[in-house]
């Protein structure tokens, strides 16, 4: 295959998996959204408070080296997705990675994009912010897979599991739990 070929071929399957990613991800939160906006306002502002000062806790646990075990569904793109070949496998991928639900989580962070669609009450709002988190998600991943290919980087999982990478998920998680309780809440 000429370099040519096979760049345009990558090109396109970058763009199905984020599309696809994007797509997911806006879907979800618009549904969040418009479900959130079906629960008042004030039992919403509550309901945030709580989540905020969960969000405290968990991330001053994980901060001070105590695992807190994350509630998902812990488990890998099926190896069948990619026999009808890469371009439906990107499609596929990307959109199970964009809603993140049926996909391994590695941060507790990762809740705070369903839960602020639910709590924003906002089908566009929820959209938006879910689908950013869907490019954001897919695009990142995209690129890791990409300079492991060039031999920059020797394995995705790594970052998944460094220490470094917890550790900044963990401050973003609590200085999102302070934020939105001082901002909710107040």
């Amino acid at each position: 295959m000429y370099r040519t070929q096979r760049g345009r071929s990558e090109g396109l399957r970058l763009a199905a998996y984020a599309a696809a990613g994007v797509a997911a991800a806006a879907l979800a939160g618009a549904l969040l959204g418009l479900l959130g906006s079906l629960v008042p306002g004030t039992v919403r502002a509550a309901l945030a408070v709580v989540l905020s000062l969960a969000a405290v806790c968990i991330a001053l646990l994980e901060l001070s080296g105590r695992r807190v075990p994350l509630v998902q569904i812990d488990r890998e793109t099926p190896y069948g997705w990619l026999a009808p070949g890469p371009l439906r496998w990107a499609w596929r991928n990307g959109a199970a990675l964009g809603f993140g639900a049926r996909t391994r989580l590695g941060f507790w962070l990762w809740y705070a994009i369903p839960l602020g669609s639910f709590l924003g009450g906002s089908v566009w709002l929820g959209a938006l912010g879910y689908g950013l988190y869907g490019l954001t998600r897919t695009l990142g991943v995209a690129g890791l897979l990409h300079w492991e290919r060039l031999g920059r980087f020797n394995d995705v999982e790594v970052l998944r599991s460094s220490a470094a990478a917890r550790t900044v998920t963990d401050v973003q998680l609590l200085a999102l739990g302070i934020v939105a309780a001082i901002f909710v809440g107040g």
